[in-house]
């Protein structure tokens, strides 16, 4: 009988290996590389968002003409208790790319075969527990809401445990999409995230045009949900990374190394949710015929976070990697950097959105909607600002592993955040809440200052220097086109013109940054990185692998 045979794979000597190695690292450390990788990476992320943002705008107008009242809101419901399997998701996926990236950076198989195999093992244990949740939510479901109407009870109640267990089961497999973001393979977390919303979105729209009922939009959505391990395991396998996931190599120490590192990060994302997640009940509360523009004005400010994360989220597998080799004085000059880098994007967005944030809302909801929720909106908008500061900040450190070092300022501001917001919504209404929010800003970022910069050890830098280069001295740029601006905006009221302003803006504050803001070294670097991109000629697992 004839033995079933591989293909040879022709594996690479000591001397080889070694080569290719010296080869990699040169690559990574050229910021031209560097640069372009996080230039692909970003266009994944914002790909990934833009999917979800389309089906937010697309899905829910369709859905309230073909349900009745009652159904839509309990399918709302279902989702929203649904979504909580994955509040912490992204975290979990982002701590698994930043052991990934280290163990890369060593050049280590098997450590990242442990790290890999230990975290799947976890993550097995976590989305046990929540299916396990689910069911129980969902056998109680019409006690905890007693507002649902008996007729579709059942099928509630089939839905959250199709939806949930879903959610809960592709939780197992965030290592897949752990290792993808580790190698700075963006455009696979991309395309798995992507297709499986819009399979799951559109198997909806279709039992729901058909009368179908919420079990069977459920049980499409559920389907496209487990579509995208399918297409994280497919990637893996064709990139041959499939064999870092093994039963053996298992270790419980590597379990609990993981599970402490994911503890702190999921206490400084539980205090995020604390910070925005409770605004709304409390207006709700307190001044509820202003709960639907303050709801609103939340989305509006939610815009440049929205648009700012998903950039700043592609350093942890670079920084994870430079951490792991870097000293902390190196650290520290790439964190100024970045900042002056990353402040001035923030503003490149933020400058127009506040300014024309009046006619922006006047054209998106109307003139009532906008007059209600404009003041909440500029408020919150400005809370983002200041909190968004100090992000790049924040993703090193935590690349560093160093987040537990980090949390008395997310977890005070938090506290400080609902506190203001309770006294302050008795005498001001909605507008107290929103003023809550970014006294517990400015209060979060002077605790960084104060606390956190003095405990943090990977980084080495003079904190009056990121204070100047990284925050201040871009503001300052963007000083004079805001001005500018808001006298135009004043003067000509034109809604065609006003639009014509912004986009002018834009670009005056984009030429303002780049001739003024940028030195000749990090002009050549971005059009450097602009020249590999354009080429095709970086690849992105040169960074540390």
């Amino acid at each position: 009988m004839c033995r079933r045979t591989s293909p040879a794979v022709e594996s690479p000597s000591p001397r080889q290996r070694a080569s290719q190695d010296t080869a990699s690292k040169a690559r990574a450390s050229d910021p031209r590389v560097r640069l372009a990788v996080l230039a692909k990476n970003s266009v994944a992320n914002l790909w990934r968002l833009g999917t979800s943002w389309i089906i937010v705008l697309v899905v829910p107008p369709l859905l309230v003409r073909l349900l009745d009242p009652a159904s839509y809101g309990t399918w709302m419901l279902v989702l929203q208790i649904g979504a909580y399997a994955t509040l912490f998701d992204g975290g979990l996926q982002l701590a698994i790319g930043r052991f990934v990236a280290r163990a890369e950076h060593h050049a280590d198989r098997h450590y990242l075969g442990i790290v890999l195999s230990s975290s799947t093992a976890f993550l097995a244990a976590v989305a046990t527990a929540l299916c396990v949740l689910a069911a129980a939510v969902s056998f109680h479901l019409g006690s905890l809401f007693r507002s649902i109407p008996a007729p579709i009870l059942g099928q509630a109640q089939v839905a959250l445990l199709l939806v949930g267990g879903s959610l809960g089961l592709v939780i197992s497999t965030s290592a897949f999409a752990g290792l993808c973001l580790g190698l700075e393979k963006n455009e696979i977390n991309a395309a798995a995230v992507s297709v499986s919303k819009l399979a799951g979105a559109a198997g909806a729209l279709w039992a729901a045009f058909h009368y179908q009922g919420l079990m069977w939009m459920a049980l499409w959505t559920a389907a496209g949900t487990l579509m995208q391990p399918v297409i994280f395991f497919l990637a893996i396998r064709v990139h041959g990374a499939a064999a870092h996931f093994k039963l053996r190599l298992v270790k419980l120490s590597m379990v609990r190394q993981f599970a402490r590192f994911c503890g702190a990060t999921l206490a400084s994302q539980l205090s995020s949710l604390l910070i925005s997640g409770l605004d709304l009940p409390i207006v709700a509360a307190f001044d509820f015929p202003n709960a639907g523009y303050y709801a609103l004005a939340a989305t509006a400010s939610n815009l440049i976070s929205v648009l700012h994360g998903p950039v700043l989220s592609t350093l942890v597998p670079m920084m994870s990697s430079l951490s792991a080799g870097e000293d902390a004085q190196r650290m520290g000059k790439v964190l100024v950097r970045t900042s002056r880098l990353a402040t001035a994007l923030l503003l490149l967005t933020a400058v127009p959105f506040m300014l024309g944030m009046p006619v922006l809302l006047h054209l998106w909801v109307g003139r009532n909607y906008a007059v209600h929720a404009l003041v909440f909106a500029e408020i919150l908008m400005g809370a983002q600002l200041v909190r968004l500061t100090l992000l790049p900040y924040s993703i090193i450190g935590f690349s560093a592993g160093e987040q537990s070092r980090m949390l008395v300022s997310p977890t005070v501001e938090a506290v400080v955040n609902v506190a203001c917001s309770l006294v302050l919504v008795r005498s001001m209404g909605a507008a107290g809440v929103a003023v809550g929010t970014l006294i517990g800003a400015f209060v979060g970022v002077t605790l960084h200052f104060l606390v956190s910069m003095r405990r943090t050890r990977s980084m080495a830098f003079g904190r009056m220097q990121l204070l100047w280069q990284g925050i201040l001295r871009p503001l300052g740029w963007a000083a004079v086109p805001a001005a500018l601006l808001a006298l135009g905006l004043h003067w000509l009221i034109d809604p065609a013109i006003q639009i014509s302003l912004l986009a002018a803006s834009a670009v005056l504050l984009a030429v303002v940054f780049w001739y003024g803001h940028l030195d000749a070294g990090e002009r050549n670097v971005i059009h450097g990185a602009g020249t590999h991109l354009w080429a095709a000629r970086f690849r992105p697992s040169a960074i540390g692998v």
